[in-house]
């Protein structure tokens, strides 16, 4: 969504040629398009740019903590996301005018201060993963560290009951060894929380296989995904994040991959990245290039989201009532046919 904001800056508009020749398989993608500039625009042309852009910057999410959390738990964000957050061009076209025509005085500062703002957001975001991922690791691991320091821990041996022997028949096993204090196995369960985040942060995923094999056309190779995956931009390959949200079932690869190599951050990958602004929880909307997107715009569309809203261990109680549904019906049926 900040780049479809960012887009509309721009001095030059793609605009439909609806004079063109069509066939009966021509789309929305393929009817072609004519490059108009901003001051060629008729006067309600202007109105109708005017409004789209105050629509969507009236709806699109301000910059926040959840927002940083959830493009961290995303393998496929979590390394840009200094650049995904930052101020998106329109707004600052927007305060820059307000300025030049005198109707706003403190939108320069405004902005300023939103662009000086990304870094301490970040780092709000950060420390929200980070305890909410201790909170997760402790639930996982805690349990069993509990169970095994119950009786060395909470309940140390009392040493002034322990009675004195000098007969060499006594066989002796090893010495006693003092127990740590209680607050010993939080601090160590932190630590380790905070490791597995800090690999988590360096983790990278070869997305190129992965796509492969979630792909349901098995035409496609691996010389098609590394083409549709990866750019080159100034003598660096990087990845083509909106073909990766086109291509890449994020929480298909939580189940296979990720949940095994990070149980903890898959945890709460479930319950974040089905969050708003994920475009899981938003209805259908129109985009910039003037055509409805499609159903399946992220990896996170409405059927995977009630997916992960609906709990486990409520699938099963959900299946019966359904099939008690049903039976009642049949049942129904058959005494009207009688």
């Amino acid at each position: 969504m900040k780049y479809a904001l960012d887009r509309l800056a721009t001095d030059t508009f793609h605009i439909y040629d609806l004079d063109a020749a069509r066939s009966p398989k021509t789309n929305e993608k393929s009817l072609p398009r004519n490059d108009v500039q901003i001051d060629a625009l008729s006067d309600k042309a202007m109105i109708c740019v005017n409004r789209i852009k105050g629509q969507v910057m009236k709806r699109l999410s301000t910059l926040t903590a959840e927002s940083v959390v959830i493009l961290l738990l995303d393998p496929r964000t979590k390394f840009t996301v200094d650049s995904l957050i930052h101020p998106p061009k329109l707004r600052q076209e927007a305060a820059v005018g307000r300025v030049v025509s005198g109707e706003g005085s403190d939108d320069t500062a405004e902005l300023a201060e939103d662009a000086g703002d990304v870094d301490t957001v970040i780092s709000k975001g950060k420390q929200m993963l980070r305890n909410a991922h201790r909170e997760v690791f402790r639930a996982i691991h805690g349990s069993n560290t509990n169970n095994s320091l119950h009786t060395d821990v909470d309940t140390p041996p009392n040493l002034d009951l322990v009675p004195s022997v000098d007969d060499e028949l006594v066989m002796c096993g090893a010495p006693l060894v003092a127990s740590s204090s209680s607050n010993t196995p939080v601090a160590s369960l932190h630590d380790r929380a905070d490791e597995v985040l800090a690999k988590w942060y360096q983790h990278s995923v070869n997305w190129v296989p992965v796509a492969l094999q979630q792909a349901s056309d098995d035409q496609l190779t691996e010389a098609d995904f590394t083409k549709l995956l990866l750019v080159r931009r100034r003598n660096d390959v990087c990845w083509n994040l909106q073909a990766l949200c086109e291509h890449i079932d994020i929480c298909h690869w939580y189940r296979e991959t990720g949940a095994a190599t990070f149980p903890s951050i898959a945890a709460l990958a479930r319950v974040w990245l089905g969050r708003s602004p994920s475009n899981a929880l938003q209805e259908r909307v129109f985009s910039t290039g003037a055509f409805v997107m499609g159903p399946l715009r992220t990896s996170t569309d409405k059927r995977r989201a009630e997916i992960q809203v609906l709990m486990k261990h409520n699938r099963a109680e959900i299946r019966r009532m359904e099939h008690a549904s049903i039976r009642v019906c049949e049942k129904i049926d058959h005494a009207a046919s009688l």
